[in-house]
């Protein structure tokens, strides 16, 4: 059975499960108000898109979020207008192929019949559907992520070349646009470049990695320079990563997302609420770049002067990510499931 599934025939049929499935979900929840009317994140991303619609690309500030999601917003609306419906749709689409990459992936990893049934189980997997009906960069990231995997995967069995890996340090830089976090697998994919051509000896494999990293920074340092340039500052993309950090490492973490020292965790005023209270400890303005570094060495303070706290606190981030429950963010998933 999944021989005959192999190809384009058992694609086509995830990739129009998946966009039904999907399709579906936006045309029930369209005249939800939270559907019609942004909030928290996808409120931000949507008056930062305007604004650069408007005409103002540059900006006036270092970026604080992560920049993929509301410039490609703000060329959506300038083709498309600001329809929810339309937007909904074509995050549908979006995500649709991304199950189709990863039924790829299965399936040139492992089998014809893991691709398949990973892809059938991506096509109907709640979360993946909940989220393309909110515009904040949920189902971008995911994309970008199965995108990166598969494109590591097939590299195993391709002839390398430096074209190859410029591009897929290209996917990469992309990758860190949307989620700074992909910064922390930079290294990994490297790493694993180096070992897929460990064969072609360290010349090469030097060659390929500078590839991989030179077009990374293609896409990275064009925004690095655009913050140095309205700031005078030098923030590689976004000045968020410390108060991250320590939001997620500090005598008042949980585990769970909640505000810490009284600071909302909205980007209307968590930016600011931050900063505040790092330039009222110590007692001088502060660029985004020192801010987030104050922050990240708070962070710090608390892992080494309380290790056994600290290390309590990872086994119940692992917990949570382990356990079967979403831990409800700005939307609910079981409220609307």
């Amino acid at each position: 059975m999944f021989r005959r599934l192999e190809g384009s025939l058992g694609m086509w049929i995830i990739f129009l499960l998946a966009l039904v499935v999907r399709l579906a979900f936006v045309f029930q929840i369209r005249h939800h108000p939270l559907f019609e009317f942004p909030i928290i994140d996808a409120l931000s991303y949507d008056q930062w898109a305007k604004v650069i619609l408007s005409g103002d690309w540059l900006g006036k500030e270092v970026f604080y979020q992560d920049p993929s999601y509301p410039y490609f917003l703000a060329v959506f609306y300038g083709i498309f207008g600001d329809s929810r419906i339309v937007l909904g749709c074509f995050q549908a689409f979006v995500d649709a192929v991304g199950v189709v990459l990863l039924q790829r992936v299965g399936t040139h990893a492992f089998s014809n019949k893991v691709g398949f049934l990973s892809g059938l189980f991506a096509a109907f997997y709640g979360l993946s559907v909940f989220y393309v009906a909110f515009f904040e960069k949920t189902t971008f990231g995911i994309f970008i992520s199965i995108f990166l995997l598969f494109s590591l995967v097939n590299a195993v069995d391709r002839k390398p070349s430096i074209t190859s890996y410029l591009k897929l340090g290209v996917l990469l830089g992309l990758a860190i646009l949307i989620r700074g976090n992909f910064l922390l697998l930079s290294p990994v994919v490297a790493g694993w470049v180096a070992w897929i051509n460990r064969s072609q000896g360290l010349k090469t494999g030097l060659r390929l990695i500078t590839a991989l990293t030179a077009g990374t920074l293609l896409v990275v340092l064009p925004v690095t320079l655009r913050n140095y340039v309205v700031s005078g500052d030098f923030v590689l993309t976004t000045s968020q990563a410390g108060w991250n950090f320590y939001i997620g490492n500090s005598p008042n973490s949980s585990g769970r997302l909640e505000p810490v020292l009284g600071v909302p965790n909205t980007p209307l005023f968590e930016e600011t609420g931050n900063r505040r209270l790092a330039e009222k400890d110590e007692g001088r303005s502060l660029q985004p770049s020192e801010v987030s570094r104050y922050w990240f060495k708070k962070g710090l303070s608390f892992i080494r002067e309380n290790p056994r706290g600290y290390l309590r606190l990872q086994a119940r981030k692992i917990f949570y990510a382990a356990n079967v429950y979403e831990i409800p963010d700005t939307y609910n998933y079981y409220f609307f499931r």
